[in-house]
């Protein structure tokens, strides 16, 4: 769970910086009920954000009506997704449509980050899973000499091995 989530512009494409965008997860869009600023802080965070600058509900984009509505309930007792709960049926209109502004984070202003199996950065040397802008990297023509410039982007001297595959669970559906 926590996975899958992008915030996306009126045309449908992926939003960088600290901009305003639908929050969608799955292709579809996210509820405002029980939305707070702790749900909007965890989802921030997982999408490799620093933390959520604020958010808001409507229907401002056309694209919306063309999206199923994939999550509702969003419940989080602190600003980290491993203490949300959320529900996938809902009882939502578009007009209830979470809109998400995030704070990029400097330190990681390229959108990559390694991620332990919930979600948060790994400590320095030890593995993680790859995530850039959120969502997970393709191993198509990945090698040795990528794994070390994604290292030394992070701030490593180099990488010391790397290996693809379906270690991380729930992490892996971005």
């Amino acid at each position: 769970q926590g996975t899958g989530f992008k915030l996306v512009n009126s045309a449908d494409r992926l939003v960088t910086g600290r901009r305003e965008g639908l929050l969608t997860y799955q292709h579809g869009t996210v509820c405002d009920d029980y939305f707070s600023m702790n749900s909007a802080h965890a989802i921030c965070r997982v999408m490799g954000y620093a933390y959520a600058v604020s958010w808001r509900n409507g229907y401002r984009y056309g694209i919306q009506r063309h999206k199923s509505i994939r999550m509702d309930d969003v419940r989080c007792s602190s600003s980290f997704w491993n203490y949300c709960s959320y529900r996938s049926a809902h009882n939502c209109n578009h007009y209830e449509d979470v809109f998400l502004t995030c704070q990029p984070n400097s330190a990681h202003g390229h959108g990559l980050r390694l991620v332990d199996w919930r979600g948060h950065t790994t400590q320095r040397g030890h593995e993680g899973l790859l995530l850039y802008n959120g969502g997970t990297v393709c191993d198509d023509y990945f090698n040795m000499r990528a794994a070390h410039a994604i290292c030394k982007a992070l701030g490593y001297r180099s990488a010391r091995r790397y290996r693809s595959g379906h270690a991380y669970g729930a992490m892996q559906t971005r």
